[in-house]
């Protein structure tokens, strides 16, 4: 049996199941988004069933990304609640930190597109200049001020 996104309608609720990283290098955080939405988000997937979250993370990145990243640390999980394309949405977001190094070669990419879909693009921002592009979820900007790994629990929208 295929697994499949966890991603449901219940009533006239969606509800998704997501993981993204908060991909940090040199005071930078890398973010993406599709060619025609107007925000950026985190790059990260939708969690398939009988997966754990950091095997959808591991590989959520290495299809878009073609990285393996074997360290990473569980920083946050956000309940969203939101409306998205003129319906009510609740997600849970599991959060990992990704910190790379000079030798990382994703480090040094810029305005780069996806491996598995050439209409999302990742560019490395400056934490200071994230309060000042649009971003969803809004936590976004919490992460790009944070200035250490604490795990918090969040809800909102």
């Amino acid at each position: 049996m295929e697994n499949k996104d966890i991603s449901l309608l219940i009533g006239n609720v969606g509800f998704n199941y997501r993981v993204a990283a908060v991909i940090e290098y040199d005071n930078k955080i890398l973010l993406h988004k599709p060619n025609d939405w107007d925000f950026w988000n985190l790059p990260g997937g939708r969690v398939k069933t009988n997966e754990p979250s950091e095997q959808a993370l591991t590989r959520e990145l290495e299809e878009e990304l073609g990285y393996r990243f074997e360290h990473f640390k569980f920083i946050h999980l956000a309940e969203n609640f939101f409306k998205w394309k003129g319906n009510d949405a609740h997600e849970l977001l599991f959060v990992y930190k990704i910190t790379l190094s000079d030798k990382d070669a994703l480090a040094h990419m810029q305005d780069f597109k996806s491996l598995d879909n050439d209409k999302m693009i990742y560019h490395w921002f400056e934490k200071s200049e994230i309060k000042n592009i649009k971003c969803l979820p809004d936590l976004i900007y919490f992460f790009a001020e944070k200035e250490n790994d604490d795990f918090l629990h969040t809800y909102g929208s």
